[in-house]
């Protein structure tokens, strides 16, 4: 193993050297460059969460806070940076929409016409939060993979679905919450 010490300290040496070379605008325009590929919107916190495009649009959250969002166009995608949470309600009135990895601390309203997709998100209700999770109109379709449901005592229902059970689908979630579900289809559901 000894034998082998040297060249990683030449290693390690060389790339401290490389990066003493760069300046810290070539360091900015790397980072931007990195996150750009990410998502057309960075965001920091505090900024609002708009969709921006007809369609299409991809957002990164950076750790931090972020209010409530009104999502309806097709093709949305919000993934998020460790840290990262809203702490408003999230209104998806229409479209094909994606959250990913935020925690939620607000309540979520899923329309008629919006199909909503939330992978390994936690929702975290507030302590003050009551009503349901998550809402969700007739026609509207949610699906929750890998997600967790932390508790929250005055939350009447982790889930309410107006629409048929099948257009609600929870799979593989880990439910602390302790609360009915309306009209959703458990899969794989840790308690």
């Amino acid at each position: 193993m000894s034998t082998y010490q040297p060249e990683i300290l030449q290693v390690e040496q060389h790339d401290k050297a490389q990066l003493r070379d760069l300046s810290n605008q070539d360091a900015r325009t790397e980072v931007a460059r990195l996150l750009g590929s990410l998502a057309q919107q960075v965001l920091t916190p505090g900024q609002p969460i708009r969709e921006q495009q007809k369609g299409d649009n991809r957002m990164l959250l950076l750790a931090g806070s972020y209010g409530g969002c009104q999502l309806k166009l097709n093709d949305t995608l919000i993934q998020a940076m460790p840290g990262a949470s809203i702490t408003g309600n999230i209104s998806a009135d229409s479209g094909r929409i994606t959250i990913q990895g935020v925690r939620i601390t607000g309540q979520v309203l899923v329309g008629n016409n919006a199909v909503v997709q939330f992978i390994d998100c936690t929702f975290a209700p507030s302590l003050i939060q009551t009503g349901d999770l998550i809402a969700v109109a007739a026609g509207g379709k949610v699906s929750c993979l890998g997600c967790w449901f932390l508790p929250g005592d005055k939350v009447t229902n982790r889930v309410d679905n107006a629409g048929a059970g099948t257009a609600v689908q929870l799979v593989g979630c880990v439910n602390l919450l302790g609360k009915p579900d309306v009209n959703a289809t458990i899969t794989g559901d840790l308690t």
